[in-house]
């Protein structure tokens, strides 16, 4: 190799050199930055889920009926929309079944089988 090209790659890979310590420091910075953050994040999540837990220990102390967690569930809206779904559906079975004398539907009779269906897999 002649003396000015090892002079240069001599040159080059003191430059390089400086550059991949200060490079490596950079990373554990950014390394350190993510870590912190992540941490934060995870105690962030730890509070709101230990205030959830808070919340839910209050309105369980606070139900005032008793049976705890079922009576929450059972005042749920969805819960109540379900019965109120539940309802209308048994109350059709019943008109249906009530009428199949005086309309004799074939229709009629498949729409009363497939609701009674409906209702029995549900429960």
């Amino acid at each position: 190799m002649p003396t000015d090209c090892r002079q240069y790659t001599d040159n080059l890979s003191d430059m390089i050199q400086p550059a991949t310590v200060e490079g490596d420091k950079t990373r554990r910075n950014e390394r350190a930055e993510v870590l912190a953050a992540i941490a934060d994040s995870v105690a962030r999540q730890q509070r709101e889920i230990e205030l959830q837990q808070n919340l839910v220990a209050l309105a369980l102390r606070n139900c005032p009926r008793s049976g705890g967690l079922s009576a929450l569930a059972a005042d749920c809206p969805l819960r109540s929309r379900e019965k109120r779904l539940r309802e209308a559906i048994q109350e059709a079975i019943e008109v249906l079944e009530s009428t199949r004398r005086a309309f004799k539907s074939k229709q009629l009779e498949m729409l009363r089988k497939n609701l009674t269906a409906v209702l029995i897999e549900t429960d």
